[in-house]
């Protein structure tokens, strides 16, 4: 999951078992030995020799979400390779996703090829969903990093489980396991967003089944700031990982491989304004060739920020540079990506009026020419930008805002698939569909694209 994009991280957290800190209610404790009980979570995974031998899972499942912005189903095949890797691909109707999580690069590849960036906490949730997944921990289960304690027993549907405290290099986790079987029922831990906000998660597990030896949960319902119910098809233990799978992908030096900036592989003459026009440009001619629009809806009469999208056309984005930089006393030298022929799109997702309502994060725009998404065309290049919030009391909240750029012959071929020619502009939080713009006649002269 840019998926991180919200929805990626959730999705892999719940998948390899996310469990966190949480308050739980005390009673009288059914097992007061720590190492007994984890010694069952052990036996109950597969047993020890059978969890050493698990380096990595691979899972495909259908996720069913739900949000403040309404409902969605994806289809998601994911890898997660012990200690800290993380390969994901996500399937909805009108796109797929690629999503990849190591330490040393955290990227998603974009339906139509673009390399979208990710923060630095997209890796972190990765990692942090690995490290206290069932698996993972039943691995660690004498290892002198994790920590484990009872801190006495509580009800969990029909069963009184024991609350196991986990900690590992500081960080805490809770689990709620059924003391007769090992079984862990219920795991709360703290998930971090796309922006990097903590929030409080609880995932519960059932249908549970062996594969080669081992024991998965086949059904994990979520809820938190995303409410979710994944069903999961199938589960692999060790599945053969291609040697490039977790790699950035190359410069696009064969037919089948995606670019990595997009932008290098776009530069044909017939992409790129002409001398006299960047000229012009830069003179100030076509300054006002961009628009914003805000979304007035529901959302916007309690927010401090209302979602909005601007749309610039090339002439637009060099003018304004060109502006900027005499105010500064420096030289403008458009970069060739400035001179490409593109419609730029920057999208802001909802900030409420206070911390505690806090905000959306935008990780995808695509245009379309209907509401279903008839022709839809994918950015070639996107590129996150943080905003950060604060209060007078100190307090922050943490959003991405998006830049994104699509060529001018995709947005013609997706205008002239639209009714009358107005064409749609879809904003996205991880995989939830925020609002959906309409770019009338009257934005598109503005534009100068009527």
């Amino acid at each position: 999951m840019k998926i991180t994009p919200a929805f990626a991280l959730a999705a892999t957290a719940a998948i390899v078992h996310g469990l966190a800190s949480g308050q739980q209610p005390r009673a009288e404790n059914p097992t007061s030995d720590a190492e007994s009980l984890v010694k069952k979570i052990v036996d109950a995974v597969g047993g020890e020799a059978a969890v050493a031998r698990v380096n990595s899972t691979k899972s495909v499942f259908t996720r069913h979400a739900k949000t403040q912005y309404g409902e969605a189903t994806v289809s998601v095949e994911q890898i997660a390779a012990y200690p800290d890797r993380v390969w994901m691909v996500t399937k909805a109707p009108q796109f797929v996703n690629t999503t990849v999580l190591t330490p040393s690069d955290s990227f998603t590849i974009m339906a139509g090829g673009a390399v979208q960036e990710l923060p630095a906490t997209a890796w972190q949730e990765g990692a942090r969903a690995i490290k206290f997944g069932v698996i993972s921990v039943a691995k660690h289960a004498k290892d002198p990093e994790y920590s484990f304690s009872v801190k006495g027993a509580e009800r969990t549907g029909d069963l009184r489980t024991a609350v196991l405290e986990i900690v590992v290099n500081g960080e805490k986790a809770t689990w709620s396991v059924d003391p007769t079987t090992g079984r862990v029922v219920r795991a709360t831990r703290t998930t971090l967003g796309a922006g990097g906000a903590a929030t409080e998660t609880t995932f519960e597990y059932s249908d549970w089944r062996i594969v080669d030896g081992i024991s998965v949960p086949f059904r994990i319902a979520q809820s938190g700031s995303i409410s979710a119910v994944d069903d999961i098809t199938s589960w692999e233990i060790n599945p053969p990982i291609p040697p490039s799978l977790f790699d950035r992908p190359s410069a696009g030096t064969g037919p089948n491989e995606t670019p990595t900036r997009p932008p290098t592989n776009l530069s044909a003459p017939a992409d790129v304004l002409p001398d006299d026009q960047v000229n012009l440009a830069l003179s100030g001619k076509g300054r006002d060739h961009w628009i914003l629009i805000q979304d007035m809806g529901l959302m916007a009469a309690q927010g401090n920020q209302v979602p909005t999208i601007t749309l610039y056309m090339p002439e637009a984005v060099l003018a304004i540079r060109a502006e900027s930089a005499k105010k500064q006393f420096t030289k403008y030298d458009p970069p060739l990506e400035d001179k490409r022929r593109s419609l730029m799109i920057v999208a802001h997702g909802f900030v409420g009026e206070t911390i505690t309502q806090g905000c959306s994060s935008i990780t995808r725009v695509v245009l379309l020419s209907d509401p279903s998404g008839s022709v839809a065309k994918e950015a070639y290049l996107s590129e996150p930008v943080a905003e950060t919030w604060r209060n007078n009391f100190g307090a922050t909240n943490q959003c991405q805002a998006l830049r994104t750029k699509f060529s001018l012959r995709d947005l013609q071929t997706v205008k002239a698939a639209a009714p009358d020619g107005e064409f749609f502009v879809a904003v996205f939080s991880g995989t939830v569909n925020t609002k959906m713009y309409k770019i009338k006649n009257k934005h598109q002269s503005k534009l100068a694209l009527k």
